[in-house]
């Protein structure tokens, strides 16, 4: 595990941040967000790295802890060609994007990271309660493309967006397979 930790440190730009978990011995924990730095002096520091026994997105590196989604989204994607899209950054973390071209006309919607692509063909099913949802690799359910682009131009739902266009485009944590075993 320790090769992937350190493989998808180098991965991230310098001024990537973590969110750390700090346990204390009643089972309790604060948390703290951290430079890039400090997680490779952790991972440098200490010889057990394994998956927190109760919280399966955190990743144990001595006795602290850090997110697993910090690896995940800080992870840097050059992405050539994007001329005609536009780029959604989640508030949050300004790595953690994706590029996204909605044609009204065309009923589609294209998603673009790194040198992953994927098209989709819109259904539009009036006010059927999705606002945006992936249907079987090939479309996207939505009440119309009009709701679905004022929904994609919100602020408070580009984290969203961005999850489900990484989700569409397959991008998976390295770490990912590591969930289920503890790895010393």
């Amino acid at each position: 595990m320790r090769e992937k930790l350190v493989a998808a440190l180098q991965q991230t730009k310098e001024d990537a941040v973590y969110m750390v978990y700090h346990f204390s011995p009643k089972g309790t924990f604060r948390t703290k967000v951290y430079q890039k730095s400090f997680v490779e002096d952790l991972i440098n520091d200490n010889k057990e790295i394994r998956i927190h026994p109760n919280f399966k997105n955190v990743i144990m590196i001595g006795e602290t802890g850090v997110s697993l989604n910090s690896f995940e989204h800080n992870i840097y994607f050059e992405t050539p060609n994007t001329e005609g899209y536009l780029e959604y950054v989640s508030k949050y973390n300004p790595y953690y994007k994706i590029y996204i071209r909605l044609n009204k006309k065309s009923k589609t919607i294209e998603f673009k990271l790194g040198d992953k692509y994927k098209k989709l063909g819109l259904i539009e099913e009036g006010s059927n309660g999705y606002v945006s949802k992936p249907y079987r690799q090939k479309y996207m359910k939505c009440d119309s493309a009009e709701e679905l682009e004022k929904h994609i131009h919100d602020d408070w739902w580009k984290p969203r967006m961005v999850d489900i266009g990484r989700r569409v485009l397959k991008i998976k944590s390295i770490l990912a397979d590591n969930n289920k075993k503890k790895i010393a």
